[in-house]
């Protein structure tokens, strides 16, 4: 089925046109369901890949490994590795014997313990200006997220200020007043939340500022009429159950 799904076929002019290769198959850049066929392929590289019997993530197309392996034996399972690739149709490249890495934001290093945020050189960071018109919610926890990032990428405060920076530039070009402080609880974690599961159904307007009307509210008082308490459907559609939010 995934496979039936994945064939692309184009037509223009009543005229089918047709892929250059003997393949159809196609995973094209920004396809809705990318990310999960993304997924599902790296899920099952980590299940071929288990009879390596290291410890091995993915993250979209990239990942990383950890092993007590001596360096000889380090390189004879790169080899293994790319040979299971190889198998499946696919290429992959690949480095050993690091104590050192920088993956995706962050960089561990295993002879110190300790990690710290990582950026690509000549990267520009930019975050959506304050005024933009955005929803007000969006842009207040734009620089608490920020924040929050920052301190779990960091092992320490001084790791966290060395990072900061740039980030904290860039912050106020985009027009917030926030001050990037280290927080504990975003290398710690925060505790679980119990939260009582019930099935939400979400209605998700498109925000301006130049509407001035209250869209949430006028579209609860809907719901308040349409479907009262001696409604048999009240029970299921109520302002619990029907929550409105801005995209």
């Amino acid at each position: 089925m995934i496979k039936q799904a994945r064939k692309s076929h184009l037509y223009y002019g009543g005229t089918p046109w047709i892929k250059k290769g003997e393949s159809n198959f196609d995973v094209s850049m920004g396809i809705f369901d990318g990310a999960e066929t993304c997924e599902l392929v790296g899920l099952f590289i980590l299940w071929r890949l288990k009879v390596l019997g290291v410890d091995l993530g993915l993250y979209r197309d990239d990942g990383l490994g950890v092993c007590r392996l001596s360096a000889r034996q380090t390189e004879i399972l790169k080899k293994k590795m790319c040979a299971i690739f190889a198998e499946l149709g696919l290429r992959i490249t690949t480095d050993v014997n690091h104590k050192k890495v920088n993956f995706l934001d962050v960089t561990p290093d295993l002879t110190t313990g300790e990690f710290k945020p990582y950026m690509k050189p000549n990267n520009t960071i930019l975050y959506v200006n304050r005024l933009s018109n955005h929803p007000p919610a969006i842009l207040r926890n734009i620089p608490e997220n920020v924040n929050r990032r920052l301190s779990s990428l960091s092992c320490n405060e001084k790791v966290f200020k060395d990072a900061a920076e740039p980030y904290q530039k860039a912050l106020y070009d985009s027009g917030y007043e926030f001050e990037l402080k280290y927080n504990n609880r975003g290398v710690e974690g925060r505790g679980k939340r119990k939260n009582r599961t019930r099935n939400i159904t979400w209605f998700n307007p498109p925000f301006s500022s130049n509407v001035s009307t209250n869209v949430g509210r006028k579209f609860h008082s809907i719901i308040r009429e349409c479907f009262p308490s001696s409604s048999p459907l009240h029970k299921i559609i109520t302002k619990n159950t029907v929550k409105v939010s801005y995209r």
